[in-house]
């Protein structure tokens, strides 16, 4: 080595260390303050349980990461933006505001904020009765208190004191920036620092764009279209023309069905009257959450989008969902909502190019004004009695209309209800049967799955008291199911794979045609609806169902059951009872397997055991599946149109 090139490494290796790598700004404090008070409060809470079962070590590094990753980040801002002083006051306000949202909403819903979250549900957050939601389930109001105390300390710092106005210059810039950026990115990529509110919602966004584009192709141009079978001629087709009518009950989750409190009080006392005297399936599953999704696989049988909603992103799309079929067929199809706005999730174009041809929600058509308080009003809509009375009564219009011009019409009808959407907390006092005043949120459930149930009671009322329904298919099943904190106190459909997420009720009745009896052996799904009322309507017509009909019961071959979880971290997954199968998209891949009847809590992995059976093979191509059915919806691949 010579002179030169070793006094040249002297003076670089001087120079290094006199960079200022770290540099604490009023609002790097200010955040650490902050998320210092939170992770005290992670620590210490029993719903946290995936923080308070960390191995010491684990915990110092979770600590640690998420004081390093605050810090670098307003380092990195202010060394980006010194020359710009307003541009940085006002990143530095937001990022401040930003970074407590994180942690409060971390602990308010016990689960971290994703980027998917906000991109497939931002359009519903302005919403009032989004609004009123998070705003009355964030308690107590002295922590409102804190966070409004802290938004304003923040504006006033940044506006009318000198705290934020300055960044001085380090004596080496680019290197400093360079250092501090190559730091900061490494401790995103640590694993530890998936635990970390930032680094989980900045990995969160990088996933959604890497993995809209991370999809499998498939050669055939359309491969879900199936040609109708030709062993039932057409005259002889749908002989008997029932009315049909599907009751898609919100958040209906299973463990409520057939299920008793302490005291031996059902908690679904009505639906499990009917499901006994109905064809009925222990192990049924919605396909995905929230309602646009369960009505896509519902009607469409079709998988839901692993990503952005089929009803808003993609809803005009070429589809032969089974509406158009029966419509096709004669049928008069409508659609009634218990919420009142069809804008909300882009209802009313995706519920239209489903199909229907009468569309309506509980709103001012049926004297519902949002200016004109009512006692049946509360919540997130009308209560589902309101609703089936309405309905029926609309119903009554249409049929009398129909005889006086000589015609005898058949109704396919889907109604959608709401008294049972979360938080379930606005159940007035008088109806709150089962646990009166309750303040646990488990108890709040039980008391809205009741109420719902209650409400049911009138449906059957109404459809019995008209003789001219009495040939009809009802269906009674749920938009998807909702976690009733059975795992990690989880009261959020947003986040895990568990049997809770996806488990609804399901029960079909058509007296006559149809005998009783509960398929206990084989799982099925959402997508199975619509091929099991064309199956027992004997209609044969092409279509791109992706499921079968349940008429086979117990009887059928093994057939995985697909559900998709969207949300980070995004979950695959595929049921062959009593098997299930989990893949995590990202963080990793993990691949996991649970015999449910075995262990129904999930808490035992079995994949290593079995991973080169038959029956994983099975459900690695079920997951495949889904991700095939994402490039297909993406490309509008699934119907050719006309």
């Amino acid at each position: 080595m010579t002179r030169s090139s070793t006094v040249m490494m002297r003076l670089t290796l001087r120079r290094l260390a006199r960079l200022k790598l770290v540099h604490l700004s009023f609002c790097t404090l200010l955040v650490l303050i902050v998320q210092a008070a939170f992770m005290a409060v992670f620590i210490l809470d029993p719903r946290f349980t995936d923080i308070r079962a960390m191995s010491p070590l684990r915990l110092v590094g979770w600590i640690l990461t998420n004081f390093v990753v605050v810090i670098l980040y307003f380092q990195i801002v202010g060394l980006l933006l010194m020359r710009l002083p307003w541009a940085l006051r006002v990143v530095n306000c937001i990022s401040v505001i930003l970074f407590a949202g994180l942690f409060a909403y971390h602990y308010h819903r016990a689960t971290q904020l994703d980027y998917s979250m906000l991109r497939n549900n931002g359009s519903e957050i302005f919403y009032s009765e989004s609004l009123r939601m998070i705003f009355d389930h964030v308690q107590p109001v002295g922590l409102w208190a804190v966070y409004g105390g802290l938004l304003a300390g923040v504006f006033y710092l940044a506006l009318g004191t000198r705290l934020m106005r300055h960044w001085p210059r380090p004596a080496y810039y680019l290197p400093t920036l360079i250092v501090s950026t190559a730091i900061w990115a490494g401790v995103v990529a640590l694993p530890v620092s998936a635990d970390n509110d930032v680094t989980f919602f900045l990995r969160s966004t990088i996933d959604c764009v890497l993995l809209d584009g991370d999809l499998p192709d498939v050669p055939q141009r359309y491969p879900y279209v199936r040609q109708a079978a030709d062993d039932i001629p057409l005259a002889d087709q749908n002989p008997d023309r029932p009315h049909v009518f599907i009751i898609l009950m919100e958040s209906f989750n299973a463990q409520w069905a057939y299920a008793t409190d302490d005291r031996q009080r059902e908690y679904t006392p009505n639906f499990n009257a009917f499901a006994r005297r109905s064809f009925s399936v222990r192990h049924f599953y919605g396909n995905s959450m929230q309602t646009s999704r369960g009505q896509l696989a519902t009607l469409a049988s079709i998988i839901p989008s692993m990503y952005r909603k089929f009803s808003e992103r993609y809803y005009a799309n070429h589809l032969h969902a089974l509406p158009a079929i029966l419509a096709s067929r004669g049928y008069q199809t409508n659609f009634f909502q218990g919420y009142a706005k069809l804008n909300f999730d882009n209802t009313l174009p995706f519920i239209k190019a489903l199909g229907f041809q009468e569309i309506h929600a509980m709103n001012e058509e049926f004297g519902i004004h949002p200016d004109r308080p009512r006692p049946d009003v509360w919540g997130w809509g009308v209560q589902d009695d309101t609703l089936y009375r309405n309905f029926f009564t609309w119903l009554d219009g249409q049929h009398d209309a129909a005889v006086a011009a000589g015609r005898d019409p058949r109704y396919f009808s889907v109604i959608s209800t709401i008294t049972n959407h979360m938080m379930f907390c606005d159940i007035p006092p008088d109806q709150q049967y089962l646990y009166p005043g309750a303040e646990d949120t488990r108890l709040r459930m039980a008391n809205s799955a009741y109420l719902c149930d209650k409400y049911l009671g009138e449906f059957f009322a109404q459809f019995k008291s008209r003789p001219w329904l009495a040939n009809s298919i009802i269906v009674i099943t749920a938009d998807h199911s909702y976690p009733a904190g059975n795992h990690r106190g989880n009261f959020h459909n947003e986040w895990g794979f568990y049997e809770e997420t996806f488990h609804t009720p399901l029960a079909i009745s058509w007296p006559g045609h149809l005998d009783p009896r509960c398929i206990q052996d084989v799982a099925y799904s959402q997508l199975d609806i619509a091929p099991t009322i064309l199956d027992l309507m004997k209609i044969r017509e092409p279509n791109h169902f992706l499921g079968r009909s349940m008429l086979a019961g117990d009887a059928a071959p093994p057939r995985p059951v697909p559900l998709v979880q969207p949300y980070e971290p995004m979950y695959l997954c595929a049921v062959e009872w009593p098997y299930k199968y989990v893949r995590q998209i990202n963080r990793g891949g993990a691949e996991l397997l649970f015999d449910l009847d075995a262990d129904p809590m999930e808490r035992h992995n079995l994949f290593e055991a079995h991973r080169d059976s038959d029956l994983v093979a099975r459900l690695r191509s079920a997951v495949r599946g889904i991700r095939l059915n994402q490039r297909l919806i993406q490309e509008n691949r699934i119907w050719p149109g006309n």
